[in-house]
């Protein structure tokens, strides 16, 4: 079950089987698989594209909490999907699918995420800056 929403590809979850009693459910970061989102404390050279970043950063945030909510308030299945272990920071590495979408994928086909596993803050401002020319 979603729990609340870190950043653009982070998020945390209660792990456990369905109706499970709280001491068996294991609250956990999950990291989307296969793709980057800007950080909120996203830093570039040019002090305009800096702060494109982090409006585009906190817009994400705020779409992936809507989808959230909106997903609990109707009960809609939230999976976890090729998970792939825990990264460096103890975030599962999974495909999160809501009501059978994939939502990294639908993340970066709206242009809101970059493809990547890893930091990609150079490319973040470098796509600022091309959309603010």
């Amino acid at each position: 079950a979603y729990v609340r929403t870190i950043d653009g590809d982070t998020l945390v979850v209660a792990l456990g089987p369905p109706g499970s009693m709280p001491e068996v459910v294991r609250v956990m970061k999950v990291r989307l698989l296969g793709v980057n989102a800007p950080e909120k404390r996203h830093k570039c050279p040019d002090p305009a594209d800096q702060e494109g970043a982090r409006q585009l950063a906190a817009k994400v945030t705020e779409l992936l909490t809507q989808w959230f909510e909106r997903a609990t308030a109707e009960g809609l299945p939230i999976d976890l999907r090729d998970v792939q272990g825990l990264d460096s920071f103890g975030r599962i590495l999974a495909r999160v699918y809501l009501n059978g979408q994939d939502l990294g994928g639908g993340l970066q086909e709206a242009g809101m995420v970059l493809p990547g596993k890893t930091s990609a803050a150079a490319a973040w401002c470098a796509r600022i800056h091309t959309l603010r020319q």
